[in-house]
């Protein structure tokens, strides 16, 4: 499958899942999918606690069960997230999560962030092509460049997915997560 390809597999997989997600959302996904974790992580003790108060917050939240446990975001990495909710229903023991989330982060990404940028335009091109409709989109999109130009390219769910979607999740590096899904069977 070609890099256009799986591009176009996400963005339409990422559109069925939420049919509200704006560019930052997808902006978002793609990074992740590039970059994986590394972003997210300085220690063990920090990342435990990060994660710890996420999951009290999650308390009284829909449950997501009609959403996938993991999805493979992996365009150009071997990624995916996987929905804190495995943690909270008992499908994955918190403490092997953990590990396999500071391990991800330890891993180098495939792509540089002097790359990126050129990726991330031809990445909004097909997805203008394939979602027209998208709020907000030249705006947001004039907010994604003008980060470029700080070099500071990170950005936050919108605030429609956050309030739509209840986000809860971790970005997991395949060699990572094969062991934890072995906790599903």
């Amino acid at each position: 499958m070609t890099t256009r390809e799986k591009v176009i597999k996400l963005i339409r997989h990422e559109h069925s899942l939420r049919p509200k997600a704006e560019l930052f959302d997808y902006y978002k996904l793609f990074y992740q999918g590039a970059f994986g974790p590394g972003h997210m992580v300085n220690d063990l003790e920090s990342a435990k606690q990060f994660l710890m108060h996420e999951l009290l917050s999650m308390q009284g939240e829909p449950s997501q069960e009609d959403l996938p446990m993991i999805e493979d975001i992996g365009w150009r990495g071997k990624y995916s997230r996987v929905n804190l909710h495995a943690i909270t229903n008992g499908n994955i023991e918190l403490d092997a999560f953990l590990h396999a989330f500071v391990e991800s982060a330890n891993v180098p990404p495939p792509v540089e962030l002097i790359h990126w940028r050129k990726m991330w335009t031809e990445i909004s091109t097909i997805l203008y092509s394939e979602h027209r409709e998208l709020q907000f989109f030249e705006e947001q999109a004039r907010e994604i460049e003008e980060a470029f130009e700080l070099e500071n390219p990170l950005f936050h769910h919108s605030r429609t997915y956050r309030k739509l979607y209840h986000p809860h999740y971790r970005v997991l590096h395949a060699d990572y997560l094969i062991p934890l899904q072995k906790e599903f069977i």
